[in-house]
């Protein structure tokens, strides 16, 4: 621990006469776990002291204000949802505390998704539609960083085991609240940065030489509360359906229990796209497709009957036109999601 005799000393008579251990044995009695990296500033605290208050800010009990809704009829646990007016960071506290009786056992470990908009540390103004004043966005460096650290550590600990957090962030503090998520919730739980349009707008469109590139994207980091977790799988609508189209059977990743005889070829390297048994069943179905009369330009047909008669979803190979190994690769409408979400704006 470091911990020198006379130190040692000082503790035992210190705790035996009830006194209070100076902060300087905290660091000893408690050193905190470094990570593989970290982000170092000034005024970060640890996490052990934010949890215990130590930071000055403490949970404040909730009241009830106003009833929306009220003959509505409550969650079958009675849990009904609620909006907290008030300080967000004493709030994050009295959710962690787990001892209100509007929300004991009821709201901590067991969130399932959080989705935060925080300041983007701009030194601005904001005004509402009608020029009234909405919120100041003066925070900025080390002050707005810890500022945030704080209440994702506390979200951190109301995630439930499968639950997600999303962070809504422009360009000038990304990178330090990526470095802070890392540490809070572990690198390994970090899923994607989602990049999502917004509206573009420079004053520099007037000169023909410009400091910087027009900003027209905002970023959401993407963390789960274990590595464990599975997202159901997103998919986004197509302009137009894709017709049904042929691909080479072969892949490049080197597996050879992937590597077998079909059409009397087996390659040398790399591999075959499916494992054995499902590569032959994919060969009898395309023979049972032009043994029933099927040609090239019915199989999707083909496909989308089977597909509504039994809801199987056909796999087929062949022998191409240039004597290589292909498979039918399915018409589709939809197209798996990726992180890019240039097709939603935040705003205009």
């Amino acid at each position: 621990m470091g911990l020198n005799n006379y130190e040692v000393q000082d503790i035992i008579e210190k705790l035996q006469k009830g006194e209070m251990l100076p902060d300087d044995y905290k660091y000893k009695l408690f050193p905190t776990k470094q990570k593989e990296y970290e982000l170092v500033y000034g005024g970060k605290m640890r996490k052990e002291d934010i949890l215990a208050n130590e930071d000055g800010v403490f949970p404040v009990p909730l009241q009830v204000d106003k009833v929306y809704n009220g003959e509505r009829e409550a969650f079958a646990d009675g849990w009904r949802n609620i909006i907290v007016f008030g300080d967000n960071l004493q709030f994050l506290k009295i959710v962690y505390q787990d001892e209100d009786p509007l929300i004991k056992g009821r709201v901590k470990g067991k969130v399932k998704l959080i989705y935060i908009d925080p300041p983007f540390a701009t030194i601005q103004d904001f005004r509402g539609s009608e020029d009234q004043k909405a919120y100041q966005d003066k925070v900025a460096g080390t002050i707005f960083l810890e500022f945030l650290r704080k209440r994702l550590i506390l979200m951190q600990e109301l995630l439930a085991d499968d639950g997600f957090i999303i962070v809504h962030l422009d360009y000038r503090y990304v990178f330090e609240i990526k470095c802070l998520m890392d540490e809070i919730f572990d690198k390994s739980n970090f899923r994607n940065e989602i990049i999502v349009k917004r509206s573009t707008k420079s004053v520099q469109a007037q000169f023909e030489r410009i400091s910087t590139l027009a900003v027209s994207n905002y970023t959401l980091l993407f963390y789960s509360k274990n590595s464990s977790t599975r997202l159901p799988k997103l998919t986004s609508k197509l302009a137009a359906e894709e017709k049904g189209k042929w691909d080479t059977y072969w892949r490049s990743p080197d597996r050879p229990t992937m590597r077998y005889e079909i059409f009397g070829i087996k390659p040398e390297k790399g591999q075959w796209r499916w494992e054995a048994n499902r590569g032959y069943r994919a060969k009898r179905n395309y023979e049972d497709f032009l043994s029933k009369g099927g040609t090239d330009d019915t199989l999707d047909e083909y496909y989308i009957e089977q597909l509504h008669e039994s809801g199987n979803k056909l796999d087929f190979v062949r022998i191409g036109p240039s004597g290589s190994v292909q498979y039918y690769v399915p018409p589709r409408s939809t197209v798996m999601s990726n992180n890019m979400w240039i097709d939603i704006s935040c705003f205009r």
